[in-house]
């Protein structure tokens, strides 16, 4: 678990990563834990969600060149 703030904003959100090993597989689960509605609405405006998927699928090529799961 982290904490993040965006700057000039002065509300941290908390992440959570979440690994569970599942039949050869890992599934991660990213959570996003926001002050308010309004900072999750803009979050999303702003591409949080996108940027989270990018990060997810690198992280899986990653993975994938190690020869992990």
């Amino acid at each position: 678990m982290y904490t993040f703030e965006i700057e000039g904003r002065g509300n941290p959100e908390t992440t959570t990563v979440e690994l569970q090993r599942e039949e050869g597989s890992t599934r991660v689960t990213l959570t996003n834990l926001c002050a308010s509605k309004e900072i999750r609405d803009m979050m999303g405006k702003y591409g949080a969600d996108a940027g989270a998927r990018a990060a997810l699928q690198q992280l899986a090529r990653v993975v994938e060149r190690s020869g992990g799961t």
